[in-house]
């Protein structure tokens, strides 16, 4: 863990293990991007199990990189591994001026299948930072990008 959070650079590392108790077939990450509190685009990124069998623990891995307008995304188990990044502050005048940070989950939550849970938001401001709990983030930043996940059955 202590290699990792070297490589992430300032802007940290942000580890999720998972252990499961049943099959899937698909894990999904699902991307919301908020504008001043307004949804302004969503995506998802997924891995399929169907043929090889899912795994029953892994990793999700997210690297905010601030200086390169990404946040790195990994997620593995039992051998299996996909990474991409999620660009951040597309077309924003002046964006190398915003506040960042983050607001997790920080306890063990059980996993419910065929539902979407909260992961993680990355908040950016150019003015006031506020920092709520997930439940409470959306209208105080300018932009905020939000990872829920979703073990598909």
């Amino acid at each position: 863990m202590q290699t990792v959070e070297l490589l992430a650079g300032p802007d940290g590392v942000f580890v999720y293990k998972f252990i499961t108790t049943d099959e899937y077939k698909k894990l999904r990450l699902h991307i919301y991007r908020y504008e001043s509190g307004k949804l302004s685009d969503q995506d998802k990124v997924e891995m399929g199990f169907e043929d090889i069998g899912s795994p029953k623990s892994g990793e999700i891995v997210m690297v905010p990189d601030f200086d390169n307008y990404v946040i790195k995304l990994i997620i593995s188990g039992d051998g299996s591994k996909l990474s991409t990044e999620i660009p951040i502050l597309e077309n924003v005048e002046d964006r190398e001026y915003y506040g960042r940070a983050a607001t997790e989950i920080k306890n063990v939550v059980d996993i419910r299948y065929n539902k979407q849970q909260p992961l993680i938001a990355f908040v950016y401001d150019n003015d006031e930072m506020s920092v709520p709990t997930l439940d409470d983030f959306l209208s105080k930043n300018d932009y905020v990008y939000y990872v829920a996940y979703e073990f598909c059955k």
